[in-house]
């Protein structure tokens, strides 16, 4: 299994958008194959090394990573996300590896 792992720092600007944006990247699930669980969340903590929001996603191989990344579901999901960050950050890698 591949764990996808995204990070999202908002424009302040944006701020009052993050539960849309998790509402948003939990649309995509179930309806992408190869995409086993997907799962997002808002930071309730607000530390200084916090994000805004972070995704985690669980696909079965690489290829279908590749196949979530350029898949007809995620592309608006995307597009709407680049909207609101400022900064992003990703971490792909094998579970249990």
């Amino acid at each position: 299994m591949i764990k996808h792992v995204v990070f999202f720092q908002f424009h302040p600007e944006h701020k009052a958008s993050r539960q849309d944006a998790v509402n948003q990247i939990l649309s995509m699930k179930g309806k992408i194959p190869g995409l086993v669980d997907l799962t997002a969340g808002v930071d309730f903590k607000y530390s200084a090394r916090s994000w805004d929001v972070a995704l985690i996603a669980t696909l079965t191989d690489q290829t279908a990573l590749d196949v979530y990344d350029q898949h007809p579901v995620h592309q608006p999901v995307k597009s709407f996300l680049k909207t609101l960050y400022s900064q992003a950050a990703s971490v792909d890698f094998e579970e249990g590896i």
